[in-house]
């Protein structure tokens, strides 16, 4: 999956995410992964704070549809966000 950009210079950290690419949205949000099977969907796409951990979202017009012949695993991992639409978790 390629939905950001950066240029890497020496003494960056690796972790730094780059920017979307057009018509792409990265959020870092609390929850949401296998670990995570219970969590509500309003909780997982809730945004983690500057120093907390969370789990990488992907949304914009390249999500697809969901998993084929999947559907408990497409309804885990592709969600409804309020403002940008269908998320990929």
């Amino acid at each position: 999956v390629y939905n950001a950009a950066r240029t890497m210079r020496p003494g960056d950290l690796p972790s730094l995410l780059g920017k979307p690419l057009p018509g792409n949205h990265l959020l870092i949000v609390v929850g949401g992964g296998e670990e995570d099977e219970d969590e509500s969907i309003g909780a997982a796409l809730g945004k983690v704070d500057a120093e907390e951990v969370g789990e990488l979202a992907i949304a914009g017009i390249q999500v697809g549809e969901g998993y084929v012949r999947r559907p408990e695993l497409t309804a885990r991992r592709f969600l409804c966000h309020p403002e940008l639409g269908r998320v990929y978790l």
